[in-house]
């Protein structure tokens, strides 16, 4: 039963949710961005993010499988996860590129664009040492989170605490499926923690 649970977990909270579900919890703060970014907007962001970040980057997964590049989406093998993970981050900075004309507010390049950095620097670290990009993904949603906080001065308590039940619950599925040890978990939420909260709080996209 732990088994199953771990990895419906695993699925609901897939790294390739991450960026679609980071914009929405930021358009969800009680900020400028909610009340001065129109609706029509607001689709065209999560149309694109969704597309480039989500339904490219998990068709391509497929393709891979299907070619033999890789053995399963799982990419249980560390090795498998190279070339996913040049494909992905093209389709970020695609992303990136593709909003940055439509010149929204900061912030939310900066998610974008640290999501990005976390991701080449996960590949970088996955040439020697396989790391979580579960506990990446979910790390840099808290890390949003707490830079948000700071630059708007707002409460994000009714915010956070789901979020960091999530992520224990992320932690916990990627141990039970023994996809990852502790190392790689608490390394992953580390590294997915402070390239977003740099990157929001410096501004840096």
């Amino acid at each position: 039963m732990e088994t199953k649970i771990a990895k419906v977990i695993s699925y609901l909270f897939h790294p390739i949710w991450m960026p679609t579900m980071g914009v929405a919890l930021l358009f969800s703060l009680p900020t400028y961005l909610t009340y001065t970014i129109s609706d029509e907007a607001k689709l065209l962001i999560y149309a694109t993010l969704f597309l480039n970040t989500a339904l490219i980057p998990a068709f391509l997964s497929y393709s891979l499988v299907r070619f033999g590049s890789i053995k399963s989406l799982n990419m249980t093998e560390r090795a498998e996860r190279n070339l996913p993970f040049m494909l992905t981050v093209f389709f970020y900075f695609f992303s990136y590129y593709m909003l940055h004309e439509y010149a929204f507010a900061q912030p939310l390049y900066d998610v974008l664009l640290g999501a990005t950095f976390a991701l080449i620097l996960a590949f970088i670290i996955n040439l020697k040492w396989k790391i979580s990009i579960h506990a990446i993904g979910i790390g840099g949603i808290i890390g949003a989170l707490l830079a948000a906080s700071q630059l708007f001065a707002i409460s994000i308590t009714p915010f956070l605490i789901p979020v960091l039940l999530v992520a224990g619950l992320v932690g916990f599925s990627r141990l039970t499926l023994n996809a990852h040890n502790q190392a790689q978990v608490y390394a992953g939420f580390v590294l997915g923690f402070i390239c977003q909260y740099i990157f929001m709080l410096l501004q840096i996209g």
